[in-house]
């Protein structure tokens, strides 16, 4: 084998021409993967909160809508004012994380830079493609923006402590991305303080084997404190939202089998086959990283791809369990640098094939989930079906009402209802969406969405009385009614089932009563 031989890490984009015509090629790569079908599908649940996130007034997006969703913020005030300039349907909503997507993949190649050209365009190509990545830059929610945060911070850890040259000018940008990056991590996902931990850890490690990395101590500190600083107002609300989720939450602490599949996903791999072969590869980037002298970087990337996926598996046991494959997208930047480091580097003459193999591999998983009807809550059919079978009784839509468990399925639904212009009344069960506070009552998400159990349901069963028809949409399992209590307290009421349907995926199922037999 060849010793692996690196560009230069000088090198720039702007020394040719046809570098920049490539590099403008990948975003346009990133941008066609995010932007093809990104409004094809209807909203599903979480998107539905991102909608409702959008529409409250300022004041209760910093102090209801934390309660109801557990994120910061900062995404909800950000997307209130993109639907504003870009209105609120299924393509509008979307198209910031999208656009999000592809300033990731320029930051990510701006990272690559600092070690090698080679590396820098490998590495956009790589996440150009990514599957993850390009799911949820096509979901209305705070994920792509996490990303694209991560990607500022590893850019800015490249040129600060890979090449390790000193050179103040090219630093302030640099020094701004850092903290910038790192106030936005927090400001779009509470567990990204893990991947800020995780950076941490790796200047630590440089600082103590490398006496020339200590000169970064100082400066260092400086960001850190300034990037506390500007998270601080969210602090109490942060307090507040993670006593809640170790109070009660709907995500299990995984096991062996949840550990992998997660990372699965996180890494956009379908079988343990794929994900053992891609840390593989991501292992050996680093090594060639290391001994190519770009040894900093290695210990960075390495610190950044592993650590969170450690630390949100170990939370998730001994405090309360966080560990979901979306929270772990901050981790797809770095690990792309890592995983790039094995074709940039000129040893063995198969590369070109390899990379080659696994952009197909990338494109074969992402292509299908554009305007995948499986991918999504099918909310535009289980409204097509409610006015098909409105239509086959011969009634009116203001004559039904929909009834939902939980009252936060209101949320996709409403959405879908107003695109296809159906006028239904809605009515979520306890009550209406949101209703945070209820003494003794059971949340599993969110603060906003109580389960039905031990609830009164006499204002329900008022609240339908004289109606024609009513819709009861739930899920199946559903934690939120478990004894399906509703169902039981509807046929009391006289309410009988005349048909049900289920709808995957998402397993909604939707029962049309009607009082009596007839």
């Amino acid at each position: 084998m060849n010793t692996p031989q690196t560009d230069h890490p000088s090198h720039h984009f702007s020394d040719a021409p046809y570098l920049r015509l490539v590099f403008a090629l990948i975003l346009l790569v990133a941008a066609a993967m995010r932007f093809a079908n990104v409004g094809v599908l209807p909203l599903w649940l979480d998107e539905g909160y991102s909608w409702w996130d959008a529409q409250q007034s300022l004041a209760d997006l910093w102090n209801l809508v934390p309660q109801c969703d557990p994120h910061p913020p900062l995404y909800a005030m950000l997307l209130k004012l993109w639907v504003g300039a870009f209105g609120d349907t299924a393509t509008g909503l979307r198209a910031m994380s999208a656009i999000a997507g592809v300033i990731t993949t320029g930051f990510v190649m701006l990272a690559g830079r600092e070690l090698g050209l080679r590396h820098a365009l490998i590495a956009g190509l790589i996440f150009a493609t990514a599957p993850f990545q390009v799911q949820f830059a096509q979901e209305a929610r705070p994920y792509a923006l996490l990303a694209m945060a991560s990607s500022m911070v590893c850019f800015a850890a490249m040129r600060l402590l890979s090449p390790m040259r000193g050179t103040e000018d090219r630093s302030i940008g640099a020094w701004v991305s850092l903290v910038a990056g790192g106030a936005l991590m927090l400001w779009f996902n509470n567990t990204a303080s893990l991947s800020l931990v995780a950076f941490a850890v790796a200047l630590l490690v440089l600082m103590a084997v490398d006496r020339g990395s200590r000169r970064l101590f100082k400066p260092m500190f400086i960001a850190a404190v300034l990037i506390l600083l500007l998270w601080l107002p969210y602090l109490p609300t942060f307090i507040e939202q993670a006593r809640g989720v170790s109070g009660d939450f709907w995500i299990q602490r995984p096991g062996w089998w949840q550990f992998r599949q997660e990372l699965r996903w996180a890494l956009g791999v379908h079988s343990d086959t794929a994900l053992a072969v891609i840390i593989a590869l991501w292992a050996l980037g680093l090594g060639l990283l290391a001994r190519a002298g770009m040894w900093r970087a290695a210990v960075v990337i390495g610190c950044l791809s592993a650590l969170p996926v450690l630390l949100n598996y170990v939370v998730s046991h001994i405090a309360t369990p966080i560990y979901l494959a979306r929270a772990l997208i901050g981790i797809g930047p770095p690990f792309v640098l890592g995983l790039a480091g094995v074709f940039a580097a000129r040893w063995h003459r198969a590369m070109p094939l390899l990379l080659a193999a696994l952009l197909g591999y990338q494109l074969w998983l992402a292509l299908p989930m554009q305007g995948a009807t499986g991918r999504k809550e099918p909310w535009n059919r289980v409204v097509q079906q409610i006015v098909d079978d409105v239509e086959a009784a011969g009634a009116l839509t203001s004559e039904v009402t929909v009834l939902t468990v939980p009252n936060e399925m209101v949320l996709p639904l409403g959405h879908a209802l107003r695109d296809a212009e159906v006028d239904v009344q809605m009515r979520g069960i306890p009550g209406d969406y949101p209703q945070p506070g209820i003494a003794n009552a059971r949340y599993p998400s969110g603060k906003c969405a109580p389960s039905v159990v031990g609830m009164d349901l006499s204002p329900t069963v008022e609240a339908v009385a004289g109606r024609k028809a009513i819709f009861f949409i739930t899920r199946r399992n559903n934690s939120y009614d478990p004894k399906n209590e509703v169902i039981a307290r509807l046929r009391a009421e006289g309410w009988n089932v005349m048909e049900t349907h289920t709808f995957e995926p998402g397993a909604i199922t939707m029962y049309r009563m009607i009082q009596g037999d007839r």
